[in-house]
């Protein structure tokens, strides 16, 4: 059974990646067409105080965006749901996915690497039909 302390170390081993605190880490990710984008793996409990990782994919700066359009594309996703998310001074349109971190285990990393690239290409389509490339 993973932990978040695992999984944080397979991201910071595996991928670009920096933690940003003991509960947060951004992971850079760079498209075959030269885009970057952030992502942000943090932990959390759920309402039991079981641990969870949310993947938030940002989309773009809430201010410069359409919500409803935001908000239909990724209602088109296969993986995700659209927040928003204070960082810093603005607040970010961001693609969500979350899980429970004890059903990941070594073997079955895949079970988080399937819905963190497709939340994250999720947010980069959504991005892009909006006209928006703002990214921290």
């Amino acid at each position: 059974m993973a932990t978040w302390e695992t999984l944080k170390s397979y991201v910071l081993t595996n991928m670009e990646a920096e933690e940003k605190s003991p509960r947060l880490v951004a992971v850079t990710n760079t498209f075959p067409d030269g885009e970057v984008r952030v992502t942000l793996v943090s932990s959390s409990l759920d309402h039991h105080d079981n641990p969870w990782v949310s993947i938030d994919a940002l989309v773009g700066v809430v201010s410069t965006g359409d919500a409803l359009r935001a908000a239909r594309s990724a209602g088109e996703k296969v993986c995700g749901g659209l927040a928003t998310l204070p960082i810093g001074e603005q607040e970010f349109f961001v693609l969500r996915h979350a899980m429970p971190i004890s059903q990941l285990g070594s073997e079955n990393i895949d079970d988080f690497l399937v819905p963190f690239y497709s939340v994250t290409g999720g947010a980069l389509g959504i991005a892009k039909e909006l006209g928006d490339f703002n990214s921290l």
